[in-house]
């Protein structure tokens, strides 16, 4: 499950940065109230909660707004929509999430994206990912020079340094794209990009 993966890498890498997890607590995500693992994180006192899950993660930051915890919220891209925002209210104090776009990015892709397709709503980052998977393909048919699906997925594996929306992409060995993750920080429930980050 990719919110528990997301989870797993968080303490890996935050440990080997000399940080200490005082513990991870599981949940599901169809649950109605997330009330006894707030209790327990509590009772821990923690500096940051880091919550890698979607809309149900505002129900949990909820609670423990309600019960008084303080801590940094923390989180990864499932936090990036309004429902997110919508479910968690005055709760989302402080925090601060990754996501794949922001606006604030600036890159000529996007700038041209923000100009063709930008309306009355906040553009939600899946639609920019969206529009840069349909970039590379037409990328990599061009490399190919062919339609052929076997040519173009090799084409794909070797894309270097493609100018996309979201930044510069490169797929590793493994097809894993190795581009820029957008920090954004939370203030009074409201969402501000905060800075890029390439790994």
């Amino acid at each position: 499950d990719y919110s528990m993966e997301l989870s797993n890498e968080f303490q890996h890498y935050f440990e080997k940065r000399g940080g200490k997890i005082l513990a991870q607590l599981k949940y599901k995500q169809s649950q109605k109230s997330y009330r006894h693992l707030v209790l327990q994180a509590k009772t821990m006192n923690p500096a940051a909660l880091f919550i890698p899950g979607y809309d149900e993660s505002a129900l949990i930051i909820k609670d423990a707004f309600d019960a008084g915890i303080k801590a940094i919220l923390l989180g990864g891209d499932g936090w990036g929509d309004q429902t997110f925002f919508n479910k968690g209210g005055a709760a989302l104090k402080r925090g601060f999430h990754c996501t794949h776009w922001a606006e604030e990015v600036g890159n000529k892709i996007s700038r041209e994206y923000i100009r063709k397709y930008k309306d009355n709503e906040p553009i939600h980052a899946s639609e920019v990912l969206a529009y840069d998977a349909v970039l590379l393909l037409v990328d990599a048919i061009r490399r190919a020079g062919s339609t052929d699906r076997d040519k173009i997925r090799l084409a794909l594996a070797k894309t270097k340094n493609f100018k996309g929306a979201t930044g510069t992409i490169t797929f590793d060995d493994t097809g894993d794209p190795i581009k820029n993750a957008v920090l954004m920080k939370i203030v009074d429930g409201r969402d501000y990009y905060f800075k890029s980050y390439r790994p």
